[in-house]
């Protein structure tokens, strides 16, 4: 690669993905650096399987204290020991699209480069991994939700450059990090990348997802963090998530790994 890109990812009990996704990563980026937040599957065995992870496992913690952004500015701290040109912030449910490789390789070093961060499509797969959710509707709580990748104003920071002379940080106070991935202090210039690469979520046809395992637990954060009714927190979930517009679309065979 023409540039040293670092990876952060937290996860826990990803393993199901994440040696497929580690796998696609370590094309293009010359670390990993994984935080595994006290996985009770072989999330560690995958890991240790790759040279380029380097793996960091967070001590046992109460459950109900999210330590989001904790855990985050962990990751970049130990991605800053590396040096990096550019930080690719992703979670273990997340993995690029291939032309993520070329098109890593056509930005500028790190020096000459103007714009501090990039925010890609970010393609939620539905029900399985060949379909993604297009449809916008407006939920029973109110809350306008748009699914379609390329017509959502809702956009996460995946890729990060490494400013010099400017370190990058998280707000350690925060929960949870709310709403993108990126550390709160990138200044712009940010550019949103309209058509591809994509980063394709396989989070919502994880078992932690339609099990609503996952929706019960930002239940518990958020009581714990705002003392809110975990019932409004669950109904919000499940409203925001409804299939009754539900439209899907194929994926893109260019957004496949062979």
């Amino acid at each position: 690669m023409k540039h040293k890109i670092v990876a952060c990812i937290p996860t826990k009990d990803t393993a199901w993905l994440l040696k497929d996704s580690l796998k696609h990563i370590s094309k293009f980026c010359e670390k990993i650096i994984i935080s595994d937040d006290s996985s009770s599957d072989n999330t560690h065995e995958v890991c240790l399987s790759f040279d380029k992870v380097e793996y960091h496992k967070r001590p046992p913690r109460n459950y109900a204290d999210r330590q989001g952004a904790l855990q985050r500015q962990e990751l970049l701290t130990a991605a800053y020991r590396h040096d990096p040109d550019y930080f690719f912030f992703l979670d273990a449910d997340e993995v690029p699209s291939p032309d993520i490789v070329n098109w890593l390789d056509q930005l500028k070093p790190r020096e000459e480069e103007q714009v501090n961060l990039w925010t890609f499509p970010w393609v939620h797969l539905w029900r399985d991994k060949f379909h993604y959710r297009v449809d916008s509707y407006r939920a029973s709580n109110g809350s306008n939700i748009h699914w379609d990748p390329f017509t959502t104003t809702y956009r996460k920071g995946f890729l990060v450059r490494n400013i010099p002379g400017h370190e990058l940080k998280y707000d350690v106070t925060q929960h949870r990090v709310r709403p993108s991935n990126q550390p709160v202090n990138v200044p712009s210039p940010w550019i949103d990348v309209q058509d591809s690469p994509v980063i394709m979520h396989y989070g919502k046809i994880s078992k932690y997802f339609t099990s609503e395992q996952n929706w019960r637990d930002r239940a518990l954060w958020d009581q714990y963090e705002k003392n809110s009714n975990p019932h409004f927190t669950l109904n919000h979930h499940r409203v925001s998530n409804s299939e009754k517009t539900l439209m899907l679309k194929e994926i893109k065979r260019e957004w496949m790994w062979e």
